[in-house]
């Protein structure tokens, strides 16, 4: 950090004034909290109350436990291809508290994801010694994370599997990254992200990310050392516990799968900048995703300033620099994220690349180049080099959030008009095939049954 500390008095007396002017800092820590207020006042208003899509296989587990059937080990069954115990062992015990009031799955939801962003808050100001950097790169990191087009499935509460996972991986690599030689830090780091793995899959990659990270950063990178050789060892347990019965399918071609990673990793970027989620048009809220390009090219921008940071970080990395650390961390992470979500869904075409489940996780490419910068950024770094590049991705921000709102208005029409799939008495309606699958329309009929007979859910007292 010796180059942070070059006296301020190389900056022009407009740089130091606003630099260390108060008002400068409140009104950054403001833009940071605006995307807080938009995310939670837009699920407020299009949260769906009532049992959708794979809520019925969690209504499966709660009618077992009030039938007398359910075991333990059903929660760590494979769902398609994760394993998410922990978010639906946090889930039915509440149901079973609640007679399943789906309103509080919500609070765990916001809960967890402002808890993942004050994470990532906290290890910024770990690495950041400036106090309106810190304070820049929060509104950017903020601006990001709760962007809509990382946020608009959030509408949907069992979503937890995600942001469940989010906090878990952001805290471990947070943590680790705070103290990456630290026996505790790397012990309650892989803790964090054995249960981000139990929350959704993607958390699998956090051990090879991680153990590639420390191997890289020992002091002899073609020996393994032992953090590298602790967090293989958790990775070859989690992988040999895990893996065996996931849902595997088939991949696209090489060229499609090469294609979705690209447009993956530039999707959080390319939808903050112009949001190709326009009003979904009928009352299912299905996403309407434009053409691929825009998000490939930007894919291909982020990649590029990727492999510059690393190369550049790579000697930071070898002198056990923690900004260092992190980036290559989250970009490990970043990158494996993307692999195996392009190895399960290029099949589908590269758009569904685009998809906002996906966004939230790919950002982290974007995390770890924010805060690598702001590790290296200096004090006498001009304000007009840090001004730029915040107002140009400010700008269009503020359109998109703006743009998303008719997404979210969709939403909201829709929860009003589809609650009435859950008739009364349990018949058939118009909206069955909307609320759940085609293909699994005796599953939903059976539950609903179910739910109408134990009142639970939306037949609770």
């Amino acid at each position: 950090m010796a180059e942070q500390q070059v006296s301020s008095l190389e900056l022009s007396p407009i740089d130091i004034k606003l630099r260390s002017h108060p008002a400068v800092i409140v009104l950054l820590w403001s833009i940071a909290a605006l995307p807080v207020i938009y995310f939670l006042a837009m699920v407020e208003w299009s949260a769906v109350t009532f049992p959708y899509w794979d809520h019925i296989r969690f209504a499966e587990f709660l009618i077992s436990w009030h039938d007398g059937t359910f075991h333990l080990g059903d929660l760590f069954k494979p769902l398609v291809q994760s394993r998410p115990a922990v978010p639906w062992a946090v889930l039915l015990l509440t149901a079973i508290a609640t007679d399943w009031n789906i309103k509080i799955e919500f609070i765990y939801l916001t809960a967890s994801l402002i808890v993942g962003f004050g994470f990532l808050v906290w290890g910024l100001r770990q690495i950041s010694a400036e106090p309106v950097v810190t304070a820049a790169a929060a509104a950017l990191l903020s601006i990001v994370w709760f962007s809509p087009g990382a946020s608009m499935n959030h509408w949907f509460s069992a979503m937890v599997l995600e942001t469940f996972a989010l906090m878990f991986a952001t805290a471990a690599l947070m943590i680790i990254a705070a103290r990456p030689w630290s026996w505790p830090a790397n012990i309650m780091a892989a803790v964090l992200a054995w249960l981000a793995t139990y929350s959704l899959s993607n958390g699998l990659f956090l051990f090879p990310a991680i153990a590639l990270t420390h191997q890289l950063a020992g002091r002899r990178p073609f020996v393994p050392n032992r953090f590298s050789l602790f967090w293989s060892a958790n990775a070859a347990l989690i992988f040999w516990l895990y893996v065996p019965g996931l849902q595997i399918t088939k991949t696209g071609t090489l060229l499609e799968t090469i294609q979705f990673v690209v447009v993956y990793l530039g999707g959080p970027l390319a939808t903050l900048l112009w949001y190709p989620y326009a009003q979904t048009g009928g009352l299912q809220p299905a996403e309407a995703v434009i053409r691929t390009w825009p998000a490939f090219v930007v894919g291909i921008v982020v990649l590029s300033i990727a492999c510059a940071a690393a190369l550049h970080g790579f000697r930071h990395l070898r002198a056990q620099d923690r900004a260092a650390f992190t980036l290559f961390s989250f970009l490990a992470f970043a990158f494996g994220c993307a692999i195996v979500t392009a190895y399960g869904r290029s099949i589908f075409g590269v758009s569904a690349a685009l998809a906002t489940r996906y966004s939230a996780l790919s950002a982290f490419m974007l995390y770890g180049l924010v805060l690598y910068c702001v590790g290296r950024i200096g004090l006498r770094t001009p304000g007009l080099w840090l001004a730029v590049p915040f107002v140009m991705i400010l700008q269009p921000s503020v359109v998109t959030y703006v743009r998303a709102i008719n997404a979210y208005r969709a939403i909201h029409i829709f929860k009003i008009v589809a609650v009435d799939a859950w008739s009364p008495d349990g018949s058939e309606t118009q909206w069955d095939q909307i609320v759940f699958p085609v293909s699994g329309a005796a599953q939903f009929k059976n539950a609903r049954a179910s739910l109408l007979r134990l009142h639970l859910g939306p037949y609770r007292r």
